[in-house]
């Protein structure tokens, strides 16, 4: 988790790169070629580079999608119904390595034009008050970036009771 000055205090932030192998429009996208490079790859040093740190950056991937990794760890892998819980997975992964953080950096690994600058903007927006959820606009398709707290994924994990809501994380 990285280290942001936010409100004046020090918040740790954890980014996580969700990516699955399943699209019915485009099988496999996540290690489509790009330079010579998975797609996924190029997305996760660009979601690294939003707050500088590759090693609180990890990969969430449905355990049935065993083909898309990363060079470097973590990988968190789960239910491919279950993308909550592959997140609050990850969360409690980070936690046990002894680190804490107050927000999470949610970024789609389908999105390889990704811009580290909006990215730092949204995260800026979320640590500049108390909101529980910042995100890019719908307008922005491609360059999306969502940051919120650990409490309100804690909150909606909790509140988890329709596989709709265990399948996505911030419905």
């Amino acid at each position: 988790a990285a280290v942001v000055q936010g409100c004046g205090v020090a918040l740790m932030i954890l980014t996580i790169v969700q990516a699955r192998m399943g699209s019915t429009r485009f099988p496999g996208k996540s290690l489509a070629d790009l330079a010579g490079e998975p797609m996924v790859w190029q997305v996760c040093r660009r979601a690294a580079d939003i707050t500088g740190d590759v090693t609180g950056t990890f990969l969430a991937v449905p355990t049935t999608d065993d083909k898309v990794f990363w060079p470097w760890e973590p990988i968190c892998s789960g239910d491919p119904t279950a993308l909550l819980t592959r997140f609050w997975v990850c969360t409690q992964t980070h936690r046990h390595h002894g680190r804490s953080f107050s927000h999470i950096i949610r970024i789609t690994g389908d999105c390889p034009l990704l811009d580290v600058g909006i990215a730092r903007a949204v995260v800026e927006q979320a640590l500049s008050g108390s909101l529980d959820l910042v995100c890019t606009t719908p307008l922005m398709d491609g360059l999306d970036v969502e940051v919120f707290t650990i409490s309100a994924l804690a909150r909606a994990y909790r509140g988890a009771t329709t596989p709709f809501d265990r399948e996505h994380v911030t419905p």
